[in-house]
Protein backbone atom coordinates (compact mmCIF):
# COMPACT_ATOMS: atom_id res chain seq x y z
CA UNK A 1 0.00 0.00 0.00
CA UNK A 2 2.92 2.18 0.41
CA UNK A 3 4.38 2.38 -3.13
CA UNK A 4 0.12 2.81 -4.41
CA UNK A 5 0.01 5.93 -2.21
CA UNK A 6 3.55 7.06 -3.17
CA UNK A 7 2.69 6.80 -6.61
CA UNK A 8 -0.51 8.17 -6.87
CA UNK A 9 0.13 11.01 -4.69
CA UNK A 10 0.84 14.37 -7.62
CA UNK A 11 3.93 15.72 -5.30
CA UNK A 12 5.59 12.34 -4.80
CA UNK A 13 9.22 12.86 -6.13
CA UNK A 14 9.65 10.02 -8.06
CA UNK A 15 13.15 10.20 -8.05
CA UNK A 16 13.25 8.70 -4.60
CA UNK A 17 12.61 5.38 -6.09
CA UNK A 18 16.16 5.17 -7.39
CA UNK A 19 17.37 5.28 -3.53
CA UNK A 20 14.79 3.54 -1.96
CA UNK A 21 16.11 0.25 -0.70
CA UNK A 22 12.50 -0.93 0.12
CA UNK A 23 11.39 -4.06 -1.77
CA UNK A 24 8.19 -3.79 -3.49
CA UNK A 25 6.59 -6.12 -5.89
CA UNK A 26 3.53 -5.35 -8.21
CA UNK A 27 0.85 -7.04 -10.92
CA UNK A 28 0.53 -5.75 -13.95
CA UNK A 29 -1.65 -7.51 -17.04
CA UNK A 30 0.55 -8.16 -20.05
CA UNK A 31 -1.19 -10.13 -23.34
CA UNK A 32 -3.70 -11.18 -21.35
CA UNK A 33 -1.62 -12.62 -18.46
CA UNK A 34 -0.66 -11.43 -14.94
CA UNK A 35 3.21 -10.37 -14.19
CA UNK A 36 5.21 -9.74 -11.36
CA UNK A 37 7.10 -6.49 -11.38
CA UNK A 38 9.75 -5.69 -8.97
CA UNK A 39 13.08 -3.34 -9.44
CA UNK A 40 11.47 -0.35 -9.09
CA UNK A 41 12.65 2.91 -10.41
CA UNK A 42 12.97 6.42 -12.20
CA UNK A 43 14.13 6.62 -15.75
CA UNK A 44 16.73 9.97 -15.87
CA UNK A 45 19.00 10.93 -18.68
CA UNK A 46 23.01 12.50 -18.21
CA UNK A 47 22.80 16.27 -18.57
CA UNK A 48 22.33 17.39 -21.89
CA UNK A 49 21.63 14.07 -23.19
CA UNK A 50 18.09 12.27 -24.40
CA UNK A 51 17.05 9.03 -23.37
CA UNK A 52 13.88 6.57 -24.14
CA UNK A 53 13.66 5.96 -20.31
CA UNK A 54 13.80 9.58 -19.50
CA UNK A 55 10.43 10.52 -16.64
CA UNK A 56 9.33 6.65 -17.44
CA UNK A 57 8.83 4.51 -14.49
CA UNK A 58 11.08 1.52 -14.79
CA UNK A 59 10.80 -2.41 -13.20
CA UNK A 60 12.57 -5.49 -13.69
CA UNK A 61 9.58 -7.91 -15.51
CA UNK A 62 9.69 -11.45 -13.55
CA UNK A 63 9.30 -14.38 -15.92
CA UNK A 64 9.41 -18.40 -15.70
CA UNK A 65 12.76 -19.03 -13.81
CA UNK A 66 15.31 -21.14 -15.94
CA UNK A 67 19.03 -21.56 -15.19
CA UNK A 68 19.57 -19.14 -18.10
CA UNK A 69 16.41 -16.35 -17.01
CA UNK A 70 17.62 -12.86 -17.74
CA UNK A 71 14.41 -10.14 -16.51
CA UNK A 72 13.15 -8.12 -19.05
CA UNK A 73 13.06 -4.50 -18.09
CA UNK A 74 8.62 -2.92 -18.08
CA UNK A 75 8.85 0.60 -18.66
CA UNK A 76 5.79 2.35 -18.37
CA UNK A 77 4.35 5.88 -17.91
CA UNK A 78 3.80 7.56 -14.33
CA UNK A 79 0.29 8.26 -15.10
CA UNK A 80 -1.12 5.02 -15.48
Amino acid sequence: MTLFNFLTNQGSNLLQLNGDKTLYAGLVIVASKVKVIYGFGYGTAQIGQASPVDGKLLAMLAGEYSATYQPSVFVFDPTI
